[in-house]
């Protein structure tokens, strides 16, 4: 096959654009002549009016002056930086088409200048923002192909490694055709071979596969490619009989990658990868996790654990973060018989789905008995009321909690409800006044409570405030400090997770990213540690791993409750989230 040139390839790809990126400028400047009424002065005049409008952020007087630049004084010799400006401020202004139209005529009418490759970049990100996943993969391996720094050979694999997770089967093919010295040609050829052996069309992959370990004998993955090419024979000569493709030293992630929720799956994948660094470095062997989009939704999920289980070979899958997702993977998870835990939903049926399904977090209505048990047994309130969302779940919850009150002897004088995304409470407030109870159990979350909680200290209610383990933020306390104060919750709980690991992970965290632990960040953590504690027993293959969580984690009811009776519970003192010990009671 005839490799063209990456410069050639650049600049046929930039000519041949659909989205009209060339309405006001040409491919090349061939023929294009100075007016004769502009001088270089003029010129200096115009570049210098180019980027002080850049950094008073007016585009709008900086395009004018760009446009008057390109047009009239195209010889000019900084007029490539010009145009790198022009780029940027069209993105930072939202307006992608423009940023790559700028961007482009760099490449195309300045082969030779020091900016291309950050042109070139520039065209990619545009075209990324725009949904042209081909056409920005295609940018950025044309940079690849190029002379170029550590830095940018960095940023242009980073930004090419995200960019494939968006591009067809059919796309990768052509990349690797057109590029196939590229740096991740191996890594996009295996991801070819896998979907081939997703899709069932096992001697297509074999011949992938086969072609890989030639073309890449040193390729860093060549175990698991040989592995793979044994199971693709395997099932091509005998498509009835099926031998699993497993990699005992790795655990699958599905969270939500992309999409609105994709902030939660950054939070989930945080915390997973503290738990296995902080396992690599103590354990002497490697263990290694790989993530799978579920977007936010149920379909993705389910396409998610057959690209981990089959195409990746996952000994256990860890995830999702929210409930009809969880579900939906829980589902697959236990038609392939992989073990899979849930470390954030607290939907308490889900380990219901089957004998592969389990779940870490202690399920709410735990919490609910356990701040029940508090009030009546520890300081001897009598009596209780409820305000709570009309939502279902929370609305079962709250119920949950009257039967407990009046099963340890408690009296309910009130119970109201409000709709979701309410914020005014007055009328409920005022059937609680009115009944004067000793505690007033609140069952929201904490942005419903941002809005409440001041409307309660307003009717100047004398009662122990009483709330879940979600009251336990630091965006709460902060905005509703004086309101919470002395209020009483449970600290979020996970089997397998104690005070001092709890602490020595918030520390890490905070020093790895920055900020304080998200609960999702927490939640992964520690349920990563006990699939990682299956590893530490000797678990290679996936029932000794179901075998290990059934022990661990399916525990009889009366267990349960003693795990409730031992929950941790806060309270606001002064203004912080202090331990509510034997001793302070």
């Amino acid at each position: 096959m005839r490799k063209r040139t990456a410069a050639v390839r650049t600049l046929s790809v930039l000519c041949a654009v659909t989205l009209g990126l060339w309405l006001s400028f040409g491919c090349a400047s061939t023929g294009r002549r100075p007016s004769p009424s502009f001088s270089s002065e003029q010129g200096d005049s115009l570049y210098a009016k180019i980027t002080s409008s850049y950094d008073a952020g007016d585009f709008e007087t900086m395009d004018a002056a760009v446009r008057s630049l390109i047009h009239n004084i195209p010889g000019y010799p900084r007029s490539d930086e010009a145009l790198l400006l022009a780029a940027k401020a069209s993105r930072v202004a939202g307006d992608p088409a423009q940023a790559a139209k700028y961007a482009a005529m760099i490449v195309g009418d300045y082969p030779l200048s020091p900016r291309r490759e950050e042109a070139l970049f520039l065209v990619a990100a545009a075209y990324n923002d725009l949904g042209k996943y081909y056409e920005s993969a295609d940018a950025l391996s044309a940079i690849l192909a190029s002379p170029i720094d550590e830095d940018m050979e960095h940023r242009s694999l980073s930004a090419l490694n995200d960019v494939t997770r968006e591009l067809t089967l059919a796309d990768l093919e052509r990349l690797v055709k057109e590029y196939p010295a590229s740096p991740l040609a191996g890594e996009i050829s295996l991801g070819i071979a896998k979907q081939e052996f997703l899709r069932g069309n096992y001697g297509r992959a074999y011949k992938l596969l086969a072609n890989l370990l030639y073309e890449f004998p040193e390729h860093k993955r060549s175990p698991e490619v040989r592995q793979l090419l044994q199971l693709a024979a395997s099932r091509r000569d005998d498509p009835g009989h099926h031998t699993d493709y497993l990699d005992p030293t790795k655990i699958g992630l599905v969270l939500p990658h992309t999409g609105g929720l994709a902030r939660f799956g950054r939070y989930f994948e945080q915390g997973a990868t503290l738990a296995v660094d902080e396992y690599n470095a103590t354990s002497g062997v490697t263990v290694s996790f790989v993530t799978a989009d579920s977007k936010g939704d149920p379909v993705d999920a389910v396409g998610a654990v057959r690209e981990l289980v089959v195409g990746e070979g996952v000994l256990a899958v860890l995830g999702s973060v929210f409930s009809v997702p969880s579900i939906a993977a829980a589902i697959e998870c236990n038609a392939w018989k992989v073990p899979m835990l849930s470390p954030v939903v607290s939907e308490r049926r889900i380990d219901e789905v089957g004998s592969w399904v389990f779940q870490t977090k202690v399920s709410p209505e735990i919490e609910v008995s356990a701040m029940a048990k508090v009030a009546r047994e520890d300081l001897l309130l009598e009596r209780f009321a409820v305000l709570a969302p009309s939502s279902p779940e929370r609305r079962k919850l709250a119920e949950f909690f009257v039967q407990e009150v009046l099963n340890r002897g408690g009296e309910i004088v009130a119970e109201q409800y409000y709709e979701t995304g309410a914020t005014d409470f007055k009328e409920q407030l005022e059937v609680i006044r009115e009944a004067a109870p000793d505690a007033l159990f609140i069952p929201g979350a904490p942005e419903e409570l941002i809005l409440a909680l001041p409307q309660v200290r307003f009717y100047d209610m004398q009662v122990q405030l009483l709330g879940l383990s979600d009251w336990n933020t630091d965006k709460l306390l902060r905005l509703s400090q004086r309101e919470l104060e002395g209020a009483l919750f449970p600290r979020e709980a996970h089997y397998g997770r104690d005070r001092e690991s709890y602490q020595s992970f918030r520390k890490r965290y905070k020093k790895s990213f920055g900020v304080e632990a998200h609960p999702v960040a927490v939640s992964a953590y520690f349920g990563m540690r006990f699939l990682l504690r299956a590893v530490q027993e000797g678990a290679v293959e996936r029932d000794q791993v179901q075998a290990f969580l059934d022990r661990e984690l399916h525990t009889s009811a009366q267990q349960r409750m003693t795990a409730a009776n031992s929950l941790s519970i806060l309270k606001v003192t002064s203004g912080k989230v202090r331990e509510f010990t034997a001793f302070l009671r």
